[in-house]
């Protein structure tokens, strides 16, 4: 509850400095107002850019175009979490229609599970304005965004958004080798596992190969070592 009412306060003072900023063309680059002020509020909740760029635009939702919501969090009844996801997903419909998602989910969202209040969202999007609800999934699978962060010690943070058949392509093009190793021995590129045969994982390293099975590159051969278990098991005394 009170983080929620902290949250609410800091969206309301966040929502203000933000209507104080002049704001230019094409000023979402270079050195400008508007990038100071963004990067003032990343280095006071202590996170990136792109963070500080999603507050500012909650903000301005809650305190315009969706009071309800807004309402409920400075009352502590919606959590800082549920009001996220809420304005995340009505952040793709137009502010019409998205007070009106607003008015009549809002209260129960409040005590949602965050992957429901995503499928409520949909459902009275496409029951309030069907024709919106089939551009936003038109738009959602054409578009594409890559964002390049630069990080400390010489490292970069990439994020790729897109449809997902599109980025586990992506994914599959991960050319880092696993930590410890500086190359691939045999010239192969590495690729990443596919999510489907995470499940799968256990049981393939709990069957060991036949000894005439095709090894991967990346096989080590085990090393021998004397086995303790029969012993203690013959000899009555625990190795421990």
């Amino acid at each position: 509850m009170l983080a929620s009412k902290a949250h609410a306060v800091l969206l309301r003072t966040v929502f203000e400095m933000t209507a104080m900023v002049p704001r230019e063309a094409h000023d979402e680059r270079g050195a400008t107002a508007w990038t100071s002020f963004v990067r003032e509020v990343a280095v006071s909740q202590s996170s990136s850019e792109r963070a500080a760029r999603t507050l500012i635009d909650a903000a301005g939702r809650l305190c315009t175009v969706l009071p309800v919501a807004m309402s409920l969090l400075q009352a502590g009844t919606m959590t800082v979490g549920r009001c996220t996801v809420l304005v995340g997903e009505l952040a793709h419909y137009t502010d019409a229609l998205a007070g009106q998602i607003d008015a009549k989910l809002s209260q129960r969202a409040a005590s949602l599970a965050p992957w429901r209040i995503t499928q409520a969202v949909t459902r009275q999007a496409a029951v309030l304005d069907p024709a919106a609800a089939a551009i936003r999934t038109a738009h959602a699978g054409a578009r594409r965004t890559v964002t390049l962060l630069p990080q400390p010690d010489g490292q970069a943070e990439l994020s790729i958004f897109g449809p997902a058949v599109t980025v586990m392509a992506c994914l599959d093009t991960h050319t880092d080798p696993p930590p410890g190793i500086d190359h691939d021995p045999c010239g192969q590129q590495p690729t990443l596992p596919d999510p489907d045969r995470l499940n799968a994982i256990d049981a393939e390293q709990a069957t060991p190969p036949a000894d005439d099975a095709p090894q991967s590159p990346w096989h080590t051969p085990p090393v021998d070592e004397p086995d303790t278990t029969w012993n203690w098991l013959h000899d009555g005394e625990p190795p421990f």
